[in-house]
């Protein structure tokens, strides 16, 4: 990806495409904002750069902002084939908010489109137990895989700030744990 940046630092795919590999890596966001700023003062008509931009902010704890680059994105493609990453994305931004009607509405949609997308399942069953559906949660939990000490403990390392970090795993614990 930083190869692929260096040969085409002026190409707003190249650059958006390079930053959403490095972000799933957990590369420096701050870094990588600057890079999708550019390729997207170059080219503010770039759907993808926006979809990343929403993805950085997400990550980066600006929830608000990120809410408006997904907007954006569909707006700019609004005939794209998916829009699953945009509705995680969303549901994510919504729920560190604390606004769990609105997450849960947009993560069921992106569930229902793209149901292999484990991060939706992972925010969505947390979502459901912090809104006290322990029931409901747990037992989207079970039929989706997500298992106590399972893959989404690993999640915690792309967020770095510790009260979102620990709003989304303290919903997974509620979502995984035996009932009471």
């Amino acid at each position: 990806a930083h190869r692929a940046r260096e040969a085409a630092p002026n190409d707003p795919m190249t650059v958006t495409s390079a930053a959403g590999a490095l972000l799933n890596l957990g590369e420096d966001a701050h870094l990588l904002k600057r890079w999708v700023d550019g390729a997207l003062a170059r080219n503010p008509s770039h759907a993808f750069g926006w979809l990343w931009s929403g993805w950085i902010c997400t990550v980066s704890g600006e929830d608000e902002l990120g809410i408006d680059h997904f907007e954006m994105s569909m707006r700019l493609d609004p005939r794209m084939t998916r829009h699953a990453f945009h509705l995680t994305g969303l549901g994510i931004c919504h729920f560190w908010q604390r606004r769990f009607d609105q997450s849960l509405g947009l993560l069921r949609a992106s569930f229902h489109e793209l149901p292999s997308y484990a991060m939706t399942a992972w925010f969505l069953a947390a979502c459901l137990a912090h809104m006290g559906r322990l029931d409901e949660a747990r037992a989207f939990a079970a039929r989706h895989g997500v298992v106590p000490g399972g893959q989404w403990l690993t999640i915690g390392s792309l967020y770095g700030d510790p009260a979102q970090r620990e709003l989304l795993l303290s919903g997974l614990r509620l979502a995984t744990s035996e009932p009471a």
